[in-house]
């Protein structure tokens, strides 16, 4: 599994991220809502508490902010939810790596997908069975 991990990027991670606001209104990111209740970031805007924290990035999932679980929230209640914390916003993001097979790989990158999954979720058994 080492050969593909490392061709295929490794298993996703989890990450908490504190933002602090610099004066500007906002966070300076911006984020989508999945068919099934998961917030995905789509970008990042330049210069912005997001950008400087260099810990977020695009196709991150926001799983929880300011110690609320926000899977399956109504978007209008995350955004309130960030916006009511104006003093600082903590937020728990998955990191997803880079799936994509390499140029010259014949594999296609939904088995590339599908293959890390495999091998995430034997690692995970693993820790859980030691």
């Amino acid at each position: 599994s080492s050969g593909i991990n490392a061709e295929y990027g490794g298993c996703p991670t989890f990450e908490r991220i504190t933002l602090q606001p610099d004066g500007d209104p906002g966070w300076g990111f911006s984020f989508r809502e999945t068919s099934s209740g998961i917030y995905i970031i789509k970008r990042i805007l330049p210069n912005t508490p997001a950008d400087k924290s260099g810990r977020i990035k695009s196709g991150d999932e926001v799983i929880e902010v300011n110690g609320q679980n926000i899977v399956g929230w109504k978007i209008k209640n995350v955004v309130e939810l960030i916006r009511t914390h104006p003093i600082g916003l903590v937020m728990v993001v998955r990191h997803y790596p880079d799936t994509s097979p390499p140029p010259s790989s014949d594999i296609p990158p939904s088995s590339a997908r599908a293959i890390m999954s495999l091998i995430c979720t034997l690692k995970l058994y693993t820790i859980l069975r030691d």
